[in-house]
């Protein structure tokens, strides 16, 4: 959808309509950390749950939603005029035209899902994984060359200006600095729940043994359940305000510059972070009050959410003002897919971290790597002379 609306609007709204879009799509990640437990709970417990949760509501939760969209699609996004993007009459041909783009991903979410279930049960590294890894790689290779010879004939010249992209630079660039930003929030969404439990669900060690003295805890139990790591959690509060200020931050690109607004917020960002990886350094040393830490963390946390989704607007105002509206939907959508790759990154490093007992030092890599972001956009895109101002 980001690379779809970018053509419906001039390059001086822009930043608008690409955060408006990707804010309020994101806003789904803040709605399930909000509902999806109470979801889960529905209907009790039976035979039929996973460890005590209805794991399948959630797929129940969103498919009334998905029911609306499609409806609401069909009947008021079929309206552009046929000199713009020329569509046949019949139904079929229609029909004809979605299947032949649309069933070789079907085809190739049905296999996805057959071996994720065949290997459900493999807990252990295996000669298996290999093989499985090179069955999704063929899979996917195949599943392009289906839609690439399943093209219409006008649409591949539109295919192959579109491949023109991978031989920028920009494109890697902007996608470097995506991938700071929209990485960074769909990563930091994942994480943030489980990073309050991580982090403060024990007592120092001090207090541990005090409160084990006075028979308050068993003896060889450290845990701490009070708020916020039991009860409700308030980590849905990031990915909501990360969302909702993304069209603010493709407005505030319009009127003082992609550029601009990417430059200060990178600096916000590297701050938060290097100031968080402090903070947890000092809360997993504590041997008492350990929870006095965690306003800072929390007040970090949505400060870092809120230039995420800052930056998300600005960085996608800058592509659609560097490339031109032929080359700027494929960067976004190149863009996009690779800075999703975040949701897996991100939480592996803190998992590894955490195994470590060493939590503080992603958020100092990430630091790091927001620091030279700030160099990249300022070398291309922001000092003055750059090679692409925008």
């Amino acid at each position: 959808s980001m690379a779809n609306i970018n053509p419906f609007f001039p390059r001086r709204k822009a930043g608008y309509a690409l955060g408006m879009n990707g804010g309020l799509g994101n806003l789904g990640v803040s709605l399930v950390q909000l509902l999806g437990a109470n979801v889960l709970l529905v209907f009790g417990s039976d035979a039929r749950d996973v460890g005590g949760y209805w794991a399948m509501n959630l797929g129940w939760f969103l498919f009334p939603i998905c029911v609306a969209s499609a409806i609401a699609a069909f009947l008021w996004m079929n309206n552009l005029p046929k000199s713009v993007h020329a569509v046949p009459d019949s139904w079929i041909q229609m029909f004809g035209r979605y299947w032949s783009l649309q069933g070789p991903a079907y085809i190739a979410s049905c296999i996805g899902v057959a071996i994720i279930y065949a290997s459900r049960n493999n807990t252990e590294p295996s000669e298996a994984i290999p093989i499985t890894i090179a069955i999704i790689v063929a899979v996917c290779l195949v599943e392009h060359i289906f839609i690439w010879f399943l093209s219409t004939p006008a649409a591949k010249p539109g295919l192959r200006t579109q491949i023109a992209i991978f031989k920028d630079k920009h494109n890697y660039w902007m996608t470097y600095l995506y991938i700071m930003t929209f990485g960074s929030f769909i990563g930091f969404s994942s994480t943030f729940p489980k990073l309050i439990l991580d982090i403060f669900d024990e007592y120092g060690a001090d207090e541990c043994a005090q409160l084990q003295n006075e028979g308050k805890l068993e003896a060889g139990d450290c845990s701490f359940t009070g708020w916020p790591v039991s009860g409700f959690s308030p980590a849905f509060l990031g990915p909501l305000i990360g969302s909702l200020i993304r069209p603010i931050g493709g407005m505030m690109s319009d009127k003082f510059g992609g550029a601009r607004v990417t430059h200060y917020h990178t600096v916000l960002m590297t701050i938060c972070s290097a100031v968080l990886g402090v903070i947890v350094l000092f809360a997993r040393q504590a041997k008492s009050d350990r929870m006095a830490y965690f306003p800072g963390f929390f007040i970090c946390f949505l400060v870092l959410f809120y230039s995420t989704g800052v930056g998300n607007g600005s960085t996608f105002r800058q592509i659609a003002i560097i490339f031109d509206k032929t080359l700027a939907p494929p960067v976004l959508g190149w863009s996009s897919a690779i800075a999703s790759f975040g949701a897996f990154l991100i939480p592996r490093f803190f998992a590894t971290a955490i195994q470590s007992n060493t939590p503080e030092v992603p958020f100092f890599i990430f630091a790091g790597y927001y620091f030279t972001c700030i160099i990249v956009n300022w070398w291309y895109y922001f000092r003055k002379g750059a090679e692409k101002p925008c």
